[in-house]
């Protein structure tokens, strides 16, 4: 794993972490394959949002064959930022470019394992920010690119936090 270096610049989030990163078509195509069938549930929801859900990712093709992992220790953070749209090959066949839309971040700890850490995310002007503190094994899909809230890694302040992630492909 490598160390993200801090650096301060006006156009750049503070960022310090741990990261690795590596391609896989087939580990992106397999957890994509999961990730669909739940997505793509014919279920009957109360809420008219989550009814939304199944047309939001129905038309999505696979994940990100560039998966990433993040620890962050004690001291660890990533300042307030936007996750950019990228292009990139599809993981079922990868000689398709498709474009992100969607940030994927599995939590491979959480709950008591590590304190602080939440990702919160900042809405509209006025509006409260929401700190979502992961349980094991979550998964929190959020918009990116244009259409991206501003969104920050608190600070761990002890234990360690274990993310993977990768982004939802058209």
């Amino acid at each position: 794993m490598e160390t993200t270096p801090l650096i301060k610049s006006r156009d750049y989030a503070a960022r310090f972490n741990d990261r690795a990163s590596f391609t896989s078509y087939d580990a992106a195509d397999s957890l994509w394959q999961y990730l669909k069938e739940i997505l793509l549930q014919q279920l009957e929801y109360e809420d008219e949002d989550m009814e939304a859900v199944g047309s939001i990712f129905r038309n999505a093709k696979s994940l990100n064959p560039q998966l990433r992992i993040y620890r962050y220790t004690k001291g660890h953070h990533f300042g307030k930022h936007y996750d950019e749209s990228v292009r990139c090959p599809l993981a079922h066949d990868p000689k398709i470019q498709g474009k992100t839309k969607w940030t994927l971040l599995i939590y491979l700890t959480g709950d008591d394992e590590f304190k602080g850490g939440g990702t919160i995310f900042y809405p509209d002007v006025g509006k409260e920010y929401l700190n979502v503190h992961p349980s094991k094994g979550m998964a929190l899909l959020h918009k990116h690119g244009d259409d991206c809230l501003k969104h920050e890694a608190e600070l761990v302040k002890d234990g360690v936090k274990w993310v993977l992630r990768s982004d939802v492909t058209y």
